[in-house]
């Protein structure tokens, strides 16, 4: 069978990326990618969420009859097109747009900002009430994200995550992680992700103000994002304009790599001791933890719905209240001065882990796409 997965736009990190990049190394069928970017003549002055939308009607709309027997769409709207197209298809949902563009809206620096972030927010909702309701064979990968979907009357089908563990089996010490990396020797807390409001940094960084006084530790901030020649990071989301600054520390407790290949990430886990994910919306557990699972690097996480189905305080990780700089504080002393305690939430991890494998996930997968095409 020849499958074609539908993506936006190319990223390096990106779940959605992750995924298929994991599928496509175990499935028994034969996968390729497009990416709608750029597919329709709209103009430079049209607001970049109604772009998306014109970009992936135009992409459904040029893909050939019968060159694929499923389009598998990464997006509820060419999920939805493809489905008008009469294609047999499979719409895998990883959140809701509606809301990621809801937080960004703390991201905006202009009013003008802010009132685009705003009405991409709402676009963006108008169209999962309509679509997802909708989409067959809407497929999700954890309950929170699927309990989202069904308030909004559509019908999901709960699926495995596919994830490669030996991946991340990284050997040696993290002394000889951290020499490899040229990073110092000193205890390393990682942020992983896209450094928006959404992602949490500021939430971190706002415990590391304290939290650095008082211990030699240092934050590493890795990830696809913008680095200048002084240090300053920043993101580019789909309204198009970069926001979030961070300047690496002077004094070295703030270290930023930005343009790794996807091949060194295990070493960055292999090299630190705790993953902090202080998100304030995650559809499901993300890669980043399973990550951090499978490299047996404790997690500090926010206490949210689509971490805490997963995380459980005090057994495989440690939750505080999403947005208190003073309790992730709090959370990162505790662990960082209790080795026993890191150990055992490092051992339940690799336990925990193994349920998410990628040829269990591509067996359950592939078994899908031959039932819609009998």
């Amino acid at each position: 069978m020849r499958i074609h997965h539908v993506q936006y736009m190319k990223k390096k990190y990106g779940g959605s990326e992750t995924y298929i990049d994991y599928i496509r190394a175990a499935s028994r069928h034969s996968h390729d990618v497009g990416y709608a970017k750029g597919s329709s003549p709209v103009g430079s002055d049209e607001s970049e969420f109604l772009r998306c939308y014109l970009d992936f009607k135009a992409y459904i709309s040029q893909i050939p009859e019968g060159k694929y027997d499923i389009i598998h769409s990464h997006f509820f709207m060419p999920g939805f097109f493809a489905q008008q197209r009469g294609f047999t298809s499979v719409c895998s949902s990883h959140c809701l747009l509606s809301t990621e563009f809801e937080l960004a809206a703390f991201d905006a620096k202009s009013e003008r900002e802010a009132r685009e972030v705003e009405l991409a927010s709402r676009f963006f909702r108008f169209h999962e009430e309509k679509f997802y309701p909708q989409i067959r064979n809407l497929v999700v990968y954890c309950d929170f994200h699927k309990t989202e979907l069904e308030k909004m009357q559509a019908s999901p089908r709960r699926m495995y995550l596919a994830f490669d563990i030996p991946q991340f089996s990284v050997s040696g010490t993290k002394e000889q992680a951290r020499k490899d990396l040229e990073l110092p020797e000193r205890p390393t807390l990682l942020f992983l992700g896209r450094p928006t409001y959404l992602k949490g940094l500021h939430v971190l960084l706002g415990a590391l103000k304290n939290l650095s006084r008082r211990k030699s530790i240092q934050l590493l901030v890795v990830g696809d994002f913008l680095k200048d020649e002084m240090g300053r990071i920043g993101y580019q989301p789909c309204i198009g304009t970069e926001r979030n600054t961070l300047y690496e520390d002077e004094n070295d407790n703030i270290i930023v790599r930005t343009d790794q290949a996807r091949s060194q990430i295990p070493k960055y886990f292999a090299a630190s001791d705790v993953l902090i994910c202080p998100s304030f919306y995650e559809a499901g557990v993300s890669y980043v933890n399973l990550e951090a699972m499978a490299s047996g690097v404790p997690i500090i996480a926010s206490d949210i719905p689509g971490l805490s189905l997963v995380i459980k305080n005090r057994s495989n990780g440690l939750l505080f209240k999403p947005g208190d700089s003073e309790e992730l504080e709090a959370r990162v002393n505790e662990l960082l001065g209790d080795e026993t305690l890191r150990l055992q939430i490092a051992e339940n991890n690799r336990k925990l882990v193994k349920k998410y494998d990628n040829k269990r996930a591509a067996e359950e997968l592939d078994d899908f796409y031959e039932s819609l095409n009998k």
